[in-house]
């Protein structure tokens, strides 16, 4: 398996309704990259999980399978990654990345993962409070990141599909 880790300075967002709610918990923010929908037999290829520390630095780790057995090494980095955080903050990871994790760790016997965290899923936000969806063309990731004006900031080598 492949790891890479950055650090990055930040400046938090900060607002009273933000620190109301999140304001003492420790947050993450995950996705995962597979070969295909289907979890029963279609791997986990690549998971990132970011994390943020009282000095204004969040830390940015990705997990690369660079062979069909590292896919357990991701799995149990997660587990630990889950453990760190109060909350996490996802892109419809309700319906597909926390499922799809859970399904991939009961195939390889890793039953004590934790996906049981709270997670603010930013699709469900958009689908059921956010008019943006009779805005844009679909509530794609890529979609709304052009919307944003985030499209031009990232730098992917090959995309979802591709990969």
């Amino acid at each position: 398996m492949k790891i890479i880790t950055k650090k990055h300075t930040i400046t938090p967002y900060a607002s009273k309704q933000f620190s109301y709610y999140f304001g003492n918990m420790k947050i993450g923010i995950f996705d995962i990259e597979t070969l295909g929908l289907n979890s029963s037999y279609c791997p986990m290829i690549l998971a990132g999980f970011m994390t943020f520390n009282n000095e204004n630095q969040c830390t940015i780790v990705q997990y690369f399978a660079e062979k069909p057995e590292d896919e357990v090494e991701i799995l149990k980095q997660l587990k630990l990654d889950f453990e760190k955080v109060d909350y996490i903050f996802t892109y419809n990871g309700k319906h597909f990345d926390i499922p799809f994790v859970e399904k991939r760790a009961n195939i390889a016997h890793i039953n004590d993962i934790n996906t049981y965290i709270h997670n603010l899923d930013l699709y469900l936000v958009l689908n059921g409070h956010s008019e943006i969806k009779h805005i844009i063309k679909n509530l794609k990731q890529k979609s709304v990141e052009e919307y944003m004006g985030l499209a031009d900031t990232r730098y992917d080598a090959i995309s979802g599909a591709e990969s």
